[in-house]
């Protein structure tokens, strides 16, 4: 027997789910950059090395402006010098060539009240300028309070950790403006290799004239908006420095796939698409027929491809799996989602794991752009050097996330029905099962990776198991998801109590994976370490409360056990076959 779910039972109309998908394909085009008139093809793929590693111009001109201004295209409208959205290169050549410009505007991000305050700024302002950051004394007197706490180890607040990071932003506008950063140069190492010169080195040292003559006619075009000035110089400028660099200059191929990475945002489509897919799935849910269906398919599918290009440029331009650090794990996390569904749907066809998993995949991919992990591609800590233990416990143990994340998705689902729809038994009893199924695969898939980060463990630090906070929260979470499983297993709890305890364990996976980075920031694991997110991370916290509250007054007092749900002790082996011919609604 299946249930079927009429789209009016979500409330929703054919007309308002495609103008939703509409406005969401739209967002694409919103906040592009003005075209330039600056020709930056090969510009873009001078390298520079930044951050322990070589990287495109590109790369580091969109870093520089998301670690300012917190956004790559960004416009300074309110500011006394009026910059329309420009593309991130120019901003980036207008802070190099015309830096007294930048001085005076507001372009400095500030995020939090506490740190306003200490400023001495209006609460409502949302950016500072350099100068007035520079003259700040609550940023001074807070800055001597850091260096202390830093001489002797102690552990700073989090208002002194942001006031650390605008510290941070000046020195990172001064190393741009005086060219100390900017460290382009490539000097050939006798032993092999390269050293890079910065640009305020090549100009004190009087050297490199032909790239010095090359960067003055880049900054007189600039300047004077002389685009064919610019552009030949450009194109000089970026001939030498490849010269120079010889066989050791990095691969115009890696290169490629990074300013294409950067271009393409290949995350941002694809959470479009999955939105795409999710609505048709919703609509697929209650109308005839399988043209809706093949259309949230195809949706969803294109999605899940362009999340697996997203990772495959990652792992190309930094030659290791891509789960080192908060925002890749995210991405992970979400295309395991999508996996995890996409296997389940074609298995069962039953629809939940199409809309569950898309919703999911969408969810995950805009948090990992919301919330403040930092998507550079940075070079490996010392001790997570090892791509065969990157990929065997680190990618085991964030994939395991996603089956829970998927198993977490689909409970809500059937929550949502036993609050709204208890007469839909059928689909409650069904999404229940897949709960189920998903906690199974991934209490196997964390419990392998808990198993081999200790192997991990014993090789870099001398001992498999030590009761560090993520080994420890690792442990906990196990254990929490082994006693629902038993707890359902022996009759313990219903369908129902299985749906509850997928929500709540999900908690133990937040603070295993965010909670022990971002709040405790305590242990070995120091690598993962991060600051930030609290408060998206506290209204979601908020927002589970509340709808288990809702669940919960509905199972005690509006007749909970009378829908034949809650006691019921059905086995939770028992999986619906997947129809024989056209996939039915579920």
């Amino acid at each position: 027997m299946t249930a079927r779910i009429h789209t009016r039972t979500l409330g929703l109309s054919l007309p308002a789910i495609l103008g939703v998908a509409a406005l969401a394909l739209a967002g694409a085009s919103w906040g592009k950059p003005a075209p330039s008139p600056f020709d930056y093809g090969e510009l873009r793929a001078v390298v520079i090395f930044d951050d322990a590693r070589p990287k495109p111009l590109d790369t580091f001109a969109r870093e520089t402006l998301r670690l300012v201004t917190s956004r790559e295209y960004w416009s300074a409208k309110k500011a006394p010098h009026e910059f329309l959205t420009r593309d991130p290169m120019t901003n980036l050549l207008s802070l190099l060539f015309e830096p007294e410009k930048w001085k005076d505007i507001r372009c400095i991000h500030l995020a939090k009240a506490d740190v306003k305050k200490v400023l001495g700024v209006d609460s409502k302002a949302e950016w500072i300028s350099y100068n007035d950051l520079r003259a700040s004394s609550g940023l001074k007197e807070v800055f001597r309070e850091i260096m202390r706490k830093q001489q002797v180890d102690d552990k700073l607040t989090p208002l002194e950790q942001k006031i650390g990071e605008l510290h941070g932003v000046l020195n990172t506008l001064d190393g741009i403006f005086f060219g100390t950063d900017i460290r382009v140069v490539p000097v050939a190492q006798s032993g092999g290799g390269l050293s890079w010169k910065s640009l305020e080195e090549m100009a004190s040292d009087g050297s490199d004239e032909t790239i010095r003559a090359g960067l003055s006619g880049m900054l007189t075009g600039f300047t004077t908006q002389n685009p064919e000035g610019f552009n030949e110089s450009a194109r000089k400028f970026a001939h030498e420095l490849r010269a120079r660099g010889g066989g050791d200059y990095p691969s115009e191929k890696v290169l490629g796939y990074e300013i294409q990475y950067n271009a393409f945002k290949p995350f941002r489509k694809a959470w479009e698409f999955l939105l795409l897919g999710a609505i048709l799935f919703g609509v697929a849910m209650g109308v005839s027929g399988r043209y809706v269906y093949l259309a949230a398919w195809a949706s969803t599918t294109v999605g899940f491809a362009l999340s697996s290009y997203g990772l495959l440029l990652r792992v190309l331009i930094a030659g290791r799996p891509p789960v080192s650090n908060m925002y890749e794990s995210v991405v992970y996390m979400g295309w395991g989602v999508l996996l995890f569904a996409a296997i389940f749907e074609l298995v069962y066809r039953q629809r939940i794991f199409g809309l569950c998993g898309s919703l999911m995949g969408v969810t995950v991919l805009i948090l990992a752009d919301m919330l403040p992990f930092d998507p550079a591609i940075s070079p490996l800590v010392p001790v997570l050097r090892s791509n065969y233990w990157l990929l065997i416990h680190v990618m085991t143990i964030v994939i395991s996330y996603s089956a829970f994340g998927l198993a977490m998705a689909i409970a809500h689902f059937s929550l949502l029905f036993y609050l709204f729809a208890p007469g839909k038994k059928e689909i409650i009893r069904t999404s229940n099962a897949f709960v189920y199924r998903g906690i199974q695969l991934g209490v196997l898939l964390l419990t392998a990776g808990t198993i081999l980060g200790g192997v991990w463990a014993n090789e870099s630090w001398g001992r498999f198991w030590g009761f560090d906070p993520k080994e420890t929260w690792a442990l906990i979470s196990i254990l929490g998801y082994l006693a629902l499983l038993h707890a359902r297993l022996f009759g313990m709890i219903g369908p129902f109590g299985m749906a509850v305890g997928a929500v709540l364990g999900f908690q133990l996976i937040l603070m295993t994976w965010y909670g022990v980075n971002f709040v405790l920031g305590a242990g070995l694991h120091s690598y993962g370490f991060g600051t930030g997110g609290q408060g998206y991370v506290m209204g979601y916290l908020l927002a589970e409360v509340g709808f288990m509250s809702m669940v919960a007054l509905r199972y005690k007092f509006l007749g909970g056990m009378s829908a034949g749900i809650g006691a019921e002790s059905q086995s939770p082996e028992r999986l619906p076959k997947a129809p024989a011919a056209e996939p039915s609604a579920t």
